[in-house]
């Protein structure tokens, strides 16, 4: 019941952001601008995202053969697909974690493990993806202007920065599980399931410094692809927005859609860039059929996690019926 509620509560949240930001958008105009859409840079813009997936994925595999799991690349890439598509059913980004540790936890029976794997990928991303939008903010003279946007972005990255030095360290980890042990009124089950993971992800100190540092620079491969397929659906609808200009803005929007407030970013995405680009004189109904084809891109991402799925769920039944 308390599931249900909370999506019927995202759902009316972003059907009631999203009518708000609609009443002040003339439609004819909105559909005008979209069905005027550069169909080739929308489709090299979609293209972009498996590769980016892939490159996640190999980054991912490094983490989850640290904790002793047997996962492939090619399995973890199907995973990240399938996990889009949930997320249309069961929004947030905590559900879909949630999805990615069940998944990857299954074929070896290594919850902690799995989790803890997860947990450091995301963060490492995180604090790359804040890294990179600070970089673009720099160099964008006109976003230099807001200060604040500024410091949002280094404060996320400091803080991201503090998480990795705290929470994926031994000595820590050790600390927080004596810690544990101290604590009665938490059940014996309980406490060991999180000394089980505390000290999982102390694990990932043995990361060299070296190791750490390729996998940022393939993170960060992937933001800038990420931002060159934003930059391509902007051209796709002839908005004069330059790659720094779009690199800090989406750094934004990828945070904002993390947050478990809407469905699918409906309505929170479409005031975001609202507000964002009318420092570059974007006005809002091209702001929002910006955000409509970045919705667009993540639905292609979620069909293609479904189709996976689909063939994965038939491949048992082909098999029983085969002689």
């Amino acid at each position: 019941m308390r599931k249900q509620l909370r999506f019927a509560l995202k759902l009316l949240i972003s059907a009631g952001l999203l009518a708000y930001v609609l009443s002040d958008i003339p439609l004819e105009q909105l559909g005008s601008i979209l069905r005027y859409t550069n169909p080739w840079l929308f489709l090299a813009s979609l293209v972009l995202a498996p590769c980016m997936i892939y490159l996640t994925a190999t980054q991912t595999r490094v983490l989850t053969e640290l904790q002793g799991l047997s996962l492939t690349t090619v399995q973890i890439f199907a995973v990240t697909f399938a996990t889009a598509f949930y997320g249309l059913l069961l929004p947030g980004a905590l559900v879909g974690g949630a999805i990615r540790w069940y998944k990857f936890s299954q074929q070896d029976k290594k919850p902690a493990e799995a989790l803890a794997a997860i947990a450091f990928g995301r963060l490492l991303n995180t604090l790359v993806l804040a890294a990179v939008g600070l970089v673009c903010w720099a160099l964008d003279a006109e976003a230099r202007r807001s200060l604040m946007n500024g410091a949002i972005l280094a404060t996320v990255m400091v803080g991201f920065l503090g998480g990795y030095v705290l929470f994926f360290r031994r000595r820590f980890a050790e600390a927080l599980v004596s810690l544990l042990e101290r604590q009665s009124l938490i059940p014996g089950l309980l406490r060991a399931k999180l000394a089980k993971l505390l000290r999982a992800a102390g694990q990932f100190q043995s990361l060299s410094a070296p190791v750490v540092l390729r996998m940022s620079a393939v993170f960060a491969v992937y933001h800038v692809l990420g931002i060159f397929s934003f930059y391509l659906l902007a051209r796709a609808l002839a908005l004069e927005l330059t790659f720094n200009n779009i690199g800090w803005i989406r750094t934004y929007i990828v945070l904002i859609a993390a947050l478990p407030i809407s469905f699918l970013g409906l309505g929170v995405r479409e005031g975001a860039l609202i507000l964002l680009l009318q420092a570059y004189g974007i006005p809002a109904t091209a702001a929002v059929a910006y955000s409509f084809l970045i919705l667009a891109r993540t639905l292609f991402t979620a069909l293609i996690g479904g189709a996976i799925e689909l063939a994965q769920f038939l491949r048992p039944a082909k098999a029983a019926a085969r002689p």
